[in-house]
């Protein structure tokens, strides 16, 4: 389109969904909302750092971010030990080999101070309790581990609503010569499962018909690579230590010289890299050959 002489590489813009009257320079002849190409600058006055590419309706995200995951390990038992659940409280689970923004997903939490840990399904996005609307949700999907006690969308959440994503892979896209970018799955050796750390919020809102609606979203915590995935990606997943799912989900622990340096060690040294074939790019494609390695 004629948008793309402000922008033709996705490393450094982004496609969202904002209204024009926001950058009246861009010479765009109406002011409505409309999906567009934006700078890193622009994006980031927004407050979408994370995104890269984002379309509503089960958003297609990826380049810098972790934008999709897997999480086919789950059966009650593996999920009842790893998350220190009681078995008969897991939710009744489907094999996910695609899992994508603005979809249902498991999280672990707990609630409030004295709740029982317990395990939900919530909307990938998250919504802030003081959004207009959840469509924000769709570039909030993702939240950097280096700023997130301090950014007003997620400060609140960090302090006493902090979550564990359950999952057993993660996807990643590594940009080869010509522009083209190589999907990986990035998984443990023993296809084991991880604990991503994560933020929650819960966002009340009018349904169309006057009623009240709740709404449970998440996002994911990202920082630098660990060496394994550094070749792939500039960015991953924080994963968590199991031993500090404990401190991790307290909602009583807020000091941050505390809950830090839990997401600022890089975990990943049992991680493997699969390359996969392209159709994990497609976030309807959904089965075990989204996993399966190709050749490249």
């Amino acid at each position: 389109s004629s948008n793309d002489r402000y922008c033709s590489n996705l490393d450094s813009c982004a496609i969202a969904e904002v209204e024009t009257r926001k950058f009246p320079t861009k010479p765009w002849p109406t002011r409505r909302r409309l999906r567009v190409r934006l700078t890193r600058k622009e994006l980031e006055s927004l407050g979408a750092l994370e995104s890269a590419l984002v379309v509503t309706d089960c958003a297609t995200v990826r380049a810098a971010m972790c934008g999709r995951y897997t999480l086919t390990n789950v059966a009650p038992n593996l999920l009842a030990s790893m998350f220190g659940l009681p078995e008969l409280e897991i939710p009744q689970l489907s094999p996910r080999f695609n899992a994508a923004p603005t979809q249902s997903m498991p999280v672990v939490r707990i609630v409030a101070p004295g709740a029982p840990r317990s395990m939900a399904l919530l909307r990938w996005g998250l919504v802030p309790s003081w959004a207009e609307s959840i469509d924000i949700g769709n570039k909030m999907i993702n939240a950097r581990s280096e700023t997130v006690a301090e950014k007003p969308a997620y400060r609140s959440s960090f302090k006493s609503k902090r979550c564990i994503v359950p999952a057993d892979g993660f996807f990643e896209w590594k940009k080869l010569p010509g522009g083209k970018k190589q999907p990986y799955w990035m998984h443990r050796q023993d296809s084991g499962l991880v604990g991503i750390a994560g933020l929650w919020s819960r966002w009340k809102g009018v349904g169309p018909e006057g009623q009240i609606v709740e709404l449970d979203t998440f996002t994911m915590l990202t920082t630098t690579p660990h060496p394994i995935v550094a070749p792939i990606h500039d960015r991953m997943p924080v994963i968590l230590s199991p031993d500090d799912f404990a401190t991790w989900l307290d909602p009583k622990e807020n000091r941050p010289e505390v809950l830090l340096p839990l997401i600022h060690h890089r975990n990943g040294e049992y991680l493997v890299t699969t390359p996969v074939a392209p159709r994990v790019n497609n976030p309807y494609n959904e089965g075990p050959a989204n996993i399966q390695a190709a050749n490249v």
